[in-house]
């Protein structure tokens, strides 16, 4: 078995790897793409397999930087790859190119978009998704969202593994929102935010999986134990966190409490 075979084998119950080609420029274009789908799923010997002949592509150089590193670690080599990128990889151009052009092929269209997903842009994730959910093509959004053409596939699995794909990225910003929150509370921007947005965003960053944001919840609302809706709230996160992690202590003898006065 052949690497392309071989990488084709790996995805089949992610994506139906037809339809990648069928929107991809070229056999590069194509390899780079089934190397991008291999390093997310973590299989990253198959994607440097796929990799290894390819020449003068930013992405391809981008994600062997992405392989190579924990193995190698940090070395010139590694390092020139990246300076590479830099100056020829314009992803975020490509897709705002992508998605107001209206002469550019579908095919570029959607090649391009797969490229700025695959370097960490959240629209074009989405982008993706859409596309892969009924085949439209659409250009623009808003007052200049234009319905035109369609690639006449539907991948549903592709889809599904995009949206993971951008809820994994979510999933990943709960540090940055805990740290915007957190200065916030700080006053670290030279001006003041209330107590209700500052909440919004503790419960943006809890949702996201910040422990910390969870604490500050649980000691907010409970610290007021005359106030009844307030503790209300509290039970959420205290019961979430003791199904998740179990409760210390002096939290367990807090969730008692909040319980018994509640009750009352």
């Amino acid at each position: 078995m052949n690497p392309i075979e071989k990488a084709e084998s790996e995805l089949q119950s992610e994506l139906n790897a037809s339809q990648v080609r069928a929107t991809s420029v070229n056999s590069t274009d194509y390899l780079v793409s089934l190397a991008g789908f291999l390093y997310y799923e973590g299989k990253r010997d198959p994607a440097m397999d796929l990799l290894q002949e390819i020449e003068d592509d930013p992405l391809a150089d981008y994600f062997k930087v992405a392989c190579r590193f924990n193995v190698e670690g940090w070395n010139e080599e590694l390092k020139s790859l990246v300076q590479r990128f830099d100056q020829n990889a314009n992803p975020i151009a490509g897709k705002v190119l992508a998605m107001y052009d209206r002469d550019l092929d579908d095919v570029t269209t959607v090649s391009l978009l797969r490229r700025a997903a695959f370097a960490g842009d959240p629209v074009s994730m989405l982008r993706m998704a859409e596309i892969c959910h009924d085949g439209n093509v659409r250009k623009g959004r808003g007052l200049l969202y234009v319905p035109r053409g369609t690639i006449r596939w539907q991948d549903r699995r592709q889809e599904c593994w995009w949206r993971e794909f951008h809820l994994r990225n979510l999933k990943s910003a709960n540090y940055p929102v805990m740290y915007h929150a957190f200065n916030q509370m700080e006053g670290s921007y030279d001006r003041s935010y209330s107590t209700d947005e500052i909440n919004d965003t503790l419960l943006i960053a809890a949702a996201l999986g910040s422990d910390q944001a969870v604490d500050y919840l649980i000691s907010y609302f409970t610290k007021n134990k005359d106030d009844l809706k307030r503790l209300e709230k509290s039970l959420f996160w205290l019961y979430y966190k003791k199904e998740k992690y179990g409760l210390n202590g002096r939290e367990e003898g807090v969730l008692r409490e909040v319980e018994e006065r509640i009750k009352k």
